[in-house]
């Protein structure tokens, strides 16, 4: 991702805003997002980054974050609303998925069933 080894700042909003615990705290960061500074320009540059080349699986993202989406659609769906809040014409800071909730019931990758033998 461009910039990740040179700015810690970067790393740390990555790790830092991107958790269930932090994520309504986003709002909070927009002002630093957008302040023209170079930090929120690398900001931008790996947004963008990962919106073109979709470098992260949804295993690498909770990985880094703690954060579960059951897709990659789902996750670069919210990636692409922090990107419109933080650049576009997004009002309200994206809400990232439930932690409590269960993966999709109609997707077979996510659920086995298990039988006794006999049944």
């Amino acid at each position: 991702m461009p910039g990740w080894s040179e700015d810690e700042r970067l790393q740390r909003f990555y790790r830092h805003y991107f958790r269930h615990d932090t994520m309504d705290e986003i709002g909070e960061f927009k002002p630093w997002a957008t302040d023209g500074s170079e930090f929120a320009q690398r900001l931008r540059a790996s947004l963008e980054h990962l919106l073109e080349e979709r470098p992260a699986s949804t295993t690498d993202w909770v990985r880094a974050t703690g954060i579960q989406f059951y897709t990659e659609a789902e996750l670069y769906g919210f990636l692409g609303d922090v990107y419109n809040y933080f650049y576009g014409s997004r009002e309200e800071p994206p809400v990232p998925p439930d932690p409590e909730r269960g993966p999709p019931s109609d997707d077979p990758r996510f659920w086995s069933e298990w039988r006794p033998d006999g049944e």
